[in-house]
C-alpha cells in the first residue's frame, strides 16, 4: 500500500489513503526520483512547513526543514517511517531481493538414524552434492558458525543450511537428517 500521493492527487486534493492510512489533516508527502542518487520526498505540513527527505541510493538520509515542525501522531508515523526507511525500497536492495527471491535458511535437527550422524563435515561432502552450505553447527549452548570440515556432527546437533529452494530439497532428501 503506497504511503505517498502523486503529484497530480497533491494538486486536486483527492488523495484518500485506503486502509490503515485513513486521510488526514497531517502532510502531505510527494516522491521524486532523483537520478543516479535516490529519492525525495517533500512533506508539506498544513501550516506551510516544509520538510525534505533525501534517501540515498546507499540508504543514508539528508533531512532539512523550513521550520519547526508541528505534527500529530499520525503525521509523525508517515515523516518518522518516511526518515527510517520503512516506507522506502531502494533499487539496490531490490535488486539484492529478486536475486535472493527463492534463497532459504533452514535448520534441522540431527537424529540418531540420521545418515549425518557421526560423519564429518568434509567426508559429507554437503555442499558438492547438493549446493547447500552448512552455515553453522549448533551443539547445546554453542554456535559454530562456517563449521569447517574436521567438525562431527552429532545426534542432538542442530545444522543451518543456506541454499536455493531445490538445494534444500535436494539436501533434504539425501541427508534425512531428521532421521
Amino acid at each position: 500500500m503506497p504511503l505517498f500521493i502523486s503529484a497530480a492527487e497533491m494538486k486536486s486534493g483527492t488523495f484518500s489513503p485506503p486502509g490503515i492510512l485513513p486521510a488526514m489533516s497531517g502532510p502531505v508527502i510527494s516522491e521524486v526520483v532523483v537520478p543516479g542518487t535516490g529519492r525525495r520526498f517533500e512533506c508539506v505540513t498544513p501550516s506551510g512547513a516544509r520538510l525534505t527527505v533525501l534517501c540515498r541510493e546507499d540508504g543514508t538520509r539528508e533531512v532539512t526543514a523550513s521550520a519547526p515542525l508541528q505534527l500529530d501522531a499520525a503525521a509523525a508515523r508517515r515523516v518518522g517511517a518516511l526518515i527510517a526507511g520503512g516506507a522506502l525500497q531502494l533499487p539496490a536492495l531490490d535488486r539484492v531481493n529478486e536475486a535472493l527471491r527463492d534463497v532459504r535458511l533452514e535448520w534441522f535437527p540431527v537424529a540418531a538414524a540420521s545418515p549425518l550422524t557421526g560423519w564429518t563435515i568434509g567426508d559429507l561432502a554437503i555442499r558438492k552434492t547438493t549446493g547447500v552450505s552448512m552455515v553453522a553447527l549448533v551443539r547445546g549452548p554453542e554456535a559454530f558458525l562456517n563449521p569447517g570440515p574436521e567438525h562431527v556432527v552429532h545426534e542432538g546437533d542442530s545444522i543451518v543450511i543456506l541454499g536455493r529452494e531445490s538445494q534444500v530439497h535436494a539436501f533434504r532428501e539425501r541427508y534425512r537428517p531428521e532421521g
